[in-house]
């Protein structure tokens, strides 16, 4: 008789004080009475409700947690990934690993509740994603970055909407931001030694207060 492979797995969430406590309390409203717990408790031979539920509780808060037993996997089809662990198997527990999984399996209350957190996370995640995009477009848009005014003969930091320099660091994420300053400083240094000897004063002062945005 030889060893199988045994797997088991958990909703991939990322865990915050409030979420740590929800759990809590999801764990513990469980009736002792419960269908599934009791199945729960023989199966994995627990005579105490309170032992079962401290031990479930635990298992929920370690399956989100770094292990080198433990891996993420992103599976198509899935709407959020998912915490798989396991190996052979001769009928024992292939690690613990496995072991913390599986509480977290066999425990439909604990599993929905890290399958919400999970789900949230990758709705964030999305939208993040999609925002960052925008933030990108909005930039180029409004800020134009690097506006070109034909009129002074020089480029300009610009808003569009004309006299104003800036860039709005609580639109996008910090790198971001900083490519942008210093893209921008190092074009605006190179017009301010390219300029003409006759260039006009009030385009050399335009100049400088552009580059005051961006120092």
């Amino acid at each position: 008789m030889g060893a199988d492979m045994t797997l088991a797995c958990a909703p991939a969430c990322d865990l915050t004080p409030k979420r740590s406590k929800r759990i809590k309390q999801v764990v513990r409203a469980i009736a002792n009475d419960d269908e599934d717990f009791c199945v729960l408790m023989g199966q994995l031979n627990y005579d105490r409700p309170a032992d079962a539920k401290r031990r479930i509780l635990q298992c929920g808060l370690e399956s989100q947690q770094d292990d080198r037993q433990i891996t993420t996997l992103h599976i198509p089809g899935c709407p959020y990934p998912v915490r798989v662990a396991g190996g052979l198997s001769w009928g024992d527990p292939p690690s613990e690993a496995y072991t913390v999984l599986e509480h977290v399996a066999r425990c439909p209350q604990l599993w929905e509740v890290l399958e919400e957190f999970a789900r949230e996370d990758t709705v964030a995640a999305n939208e993040g994603s999609s925002r960052d995009q925008a933030v990108g477009l909005k930039l180029a848009d409004s800020l134009t970055i690097l506006e070109i005014r034909k009129e002074a003969g020089i480029a300009l930091l610009g808003n569009g909407s004309g006299g104003t320099y800036e860039l709005h660091t609580d639109e996008c994420h910090a790198l971001t931001f900083q490519h942008l300053v210093n893209t921008c400083q190092q074009t605006l240094e190179s017009l301010e030694r390219n300029l003409a000897p006759d260039v006009l004063p009030e385009t050399r002062e335009a100049l400088r207060d552009a580059l005051a945005a961006v120092r």
